[in-house]
Parts: C-alpha cells; sequence; structure tokens
C-alpha cells in the first residue's frame, strides 16, 4: 500500500492536489477490477447492509484530510469486494453519510474532497430527510455551504430549495437558529427560497419575524416576491401576520416601513392584516395599520367580512374603538354581504362589551339605526 502515498511529507502544503491524486488512484484501480465476478457477488450480497464502520466515522470525525484518505486506501485493501463507491455509500444508522457528517463538525477540507469526487451525495439525505446543506446550516458551518453551493450545478433543481421531513430549507434552518450570516449565504444563491413554505405552512420569512432578530428580519424584507405571484396570498408567509400573532410593535413598524405593500397580503380566508389584528384583538396593532392607511379597513374577507366586523364578532371593543376614533369608516355602512351592520355582528355573538359600547356612545347611534335589517328583515334586536 506504501505506493499510494503520494509523499505526504514532501507535499504538505498541497492537499487539495495530494489527496486529489490519491483518490484518483484508488478510483482507477476500482475501475480495473469492477467486472469481477467475486466483486459484483459481494457487492449484491452487502446491498442491504451499508453501514459505516466506526474507521471511517472516526476518520471524518478527526477532520484530517490526509488520515481521511489513509483510512479509505486502507479500506480499498481489505475489502476489495467493496471499493471504494460503496465506501462512500455507507452512512451511520441515522442515514448520514460522509459529507454529512463533515458538514456537520466542521472537516471542510474532507467536506470539499467528497463534493469533487461524490457529487451525488450533495443531494443524499439522512432519515429525518436532511441533505449536507441542511446539516451544515444547523451547524454554522460556512465554509461547508459555500463548498456545496459551488460543486452542485444544475439548471433543474437547486439544492437550496429541497426541504426535509418537516419540510424545511436549509434557510428556515438558517433563520431558526438566528444565523444572520448563513441566512446572508443562502440568499445570496437563492432569493426566492425565502417565501417557501414547510410543512407548518411558514416560510422563513414568517419565521424571521417570530425569532424576533431585526437583522435577519430586514435580510428577508429585501427579497421580493416570486415574479408570477408578486403578492400571493400569505399562506404563512406575510411577516406582518407574524409581527401580529407575536404583538411585536417593533416589527410591525419596522416592516412597514421597509415592506408597505404586505399590508395587502391575503391570508387564506382572504384576509388582511387588519382583519388579522382585529380578530385577535390586538389594539395597538389596529391602530398601527390605521395610521399607515385606511384603505384596509374596506377590504372584506371571503365571508364578506370587514375588520370592524370581526372585531364585534370576538367582542374586543378596544379594537372597535381604534375604528371609530379614526372616523372611518362609518359603521352604519359597513355591512357585511348579508346586510348586517357592526351590531348585528355583535348582537349575534353574545358581544355584550361591544353592544354596551355602541348603544351608550351618542355618535356611533347618529350613524348606526339600531332598526337597520338585513337581507332576511332581521334588526339587531332580533338577533340578540
Amino acid at each position: 500500500m506504501d505506493d499510494l502515498h503520494i509523499g505526504i511529507e514532501a507535499n504538505g502544503g498541497n492537499w487539495r492536489q495530494r489527496c486529489n491524486e490519491r483518490l484518483e488512484i484508488l478510483r482507477t484501480r476500482e475501475l480495473g477490477r469492477q467486472d469481477e465476478p467475486t466483486v459484483l457477488l459481494h457487492r449484491r450480497l452487502i446491498l442491504e447492509e451499508r453501514i459505516m464502520g466506526m474507521e471511517v466515522y472516526e476518520a471524518v470525525q478527526n477532520g484530517d484530510v490526509d488520515s481521511f484518505v489513509t483510512v479509505l486506501e486502507k479500506l480499498c485493501e481489505e475489502r476489495k469486494y467493496l471499493g471504494l463507491c460503496g465506501i462512500f455509500d455507507e452512512v451511520t444508522e441515522a442515514g448520514d453519510s460522509m459529507l454529512h457528517l463533515a458538514a456537520d463538525c466542521g472537516a471542510n477540507k474532507i467536506v470539499e474532497l467528497i463534493a469533487s469526487h461524490y457529487p451525488h451525495l450533495l443531494t443524499s439525505t439522512n432519515i429525518k430527510g436532511d441533505t449536507p446543506l441542511h446539516v451544515a446550516s444547523r451547524a454554522r458551518n460556512c465554509d461547508a455551504i459555500n463548498t456545496i453551493l459551488s460543486h452542485f450545478a444544475t439548471n433543474q433543481m437547486l439544492i437550496t430549495r429541497l426541504k426535509n421531513e418537516l419540510g424545511d430549507t436549509a434557510l428556515h434552518e438558517a433563520v431558526v437558529g438566528k444565523w444572520f450570516e448563513g441566512v446572508s449565504l443562502l440568499l445570496d444563491a437563492d432569493r426566492d427560497v425565502a417565501h417557501y413554505l414547510n410543512k407548518s405552512a411558514k416560510s422563513p420569512l414568517y419565521l424571521g419575524v417570530l425569532t424576533g432578530d431585526v437583522q435577519i428580519l430586514h435580510l428577508l424584507l429585501e427579497t421580493p416576491f416570486p415574479h408570477n405571484q408578486p403578492l400571493p396570498q400569505c399562506h404563512g408567509n406575510s411577516p406582518l401576520h407574524a409581527a401580529i400573532l407575536e404583538c411585536n410593535p417593533v416589527m410591525l413598524r419596522k416592516i412597514l416601513e421597509r415592506k408597505e405593500e404586505v399590508m395587502y397580503l391575503k391570508d387564506e380566508d382572504g384576509g388582511n392584516a387588519l382583519h388579522y389584528a382585529a380578530y385577535i384583538g390586538y389594539a395597538k396593532g389596529v391602530r398601527i395599520l390605521l395610521n399607515k392607511s385606511t384603505l384596509i379597513a374596506s377590504e372584506r374577507n371571503s365571508k364578506g367580512y370587514f375588520p370592524i366586523h370581526l372585531a364585534s364578532k370576538k367582542d374586543h371593543v378596544k379594537v372597535v374603538e381604534e375604528f371609530i376614533k379614526k372616523g372611518w369608516p362609518n359603521a352604519k355602512n359597513m355591512m357585511t354581504l348579508k346586510g348586517q351592520n357592526i351590531l348585528h355582528i355583535a348582537a349575534k355573538n353574545g358581544s355584550s362589551n361591544v353592544i354596551d359600547y355602541i348603544l351608550k356612545n351618542t355618535k356611533m347611534s347618529d350613524h348606526l339605526m339600531i332598526n337597520q335589517k338585513d337581507k332576511n328583515g332581521n334588526t339587531p334586536l332580533h338577533l340578540d
């Protein structure tokens, strides 16, 4: 096996050339005997058993690229029936390939060597569906991410968009981990992935708000929505909905400063951000949104409700007050598709606080007819 060592000590500075040459020798030898009957037979016998040996595992964990290649040389001599390709196809009990392990533990020279010679491992997945890019992102390994991205070249698929069993991309992992540098690297490679939804129907952009990291949020807000859907239904993609859910006025204002158009994103019920804030009773959020624009107050959701109707339905009297204080919209004219005003809605849903507020408010009484009938001829009193 001595002839396989290409002067390691004499060429200590050029690890790439040295290790690449050693691997090429192993690959050439494998090609020369791959059709031997004994080799083919053994490969069929071990097809179902591909668990990585401890020697390889420890060599990767150790991180020394020369020692790693030395172990490969030794195994190729001992296990001629398997060959180099078979060794590289071995995985741990968790389904991790050598590339997964190297990316996780920061063995970045080994990452580069594997990516160069066995690029099919770039898209390999473990039991959880993680690719090496997922692992590198979770491990905060910039060098591994750069290596993986630079070695994966195809027009048919972007490695940044591959999802694990939870539907998360590598960008989801970086955002959840609050890793600014990783988020920046992955966005530089593929900006559209900021809007990819996981199985919980959340995009990296949405998660960026939940993490509370302002720097990461700024990066994500700079990404345009996909060209074919500039203002899609949010379905977990609206950062504004996330800020409202968290009742975070700081994030809410920052989003509106940088990306005002997200105010008009619709959720799966056809509601905008103001519908959402009104529904959950976030009065301060309603005030912030109305101060930015009152136009969204006059948008219906898929059930024909204006935002003020949802506040009335849920008995959020403080939210109703915010609408009335703005003087817009005129409560009398804000009717559902069934012809019901906010008092109809409050009475039908037993919203006693809203009912009391409306009846005791002289300004409201001037503009709201208690005896106003809906399309079925019912007044609010009929519905109480």
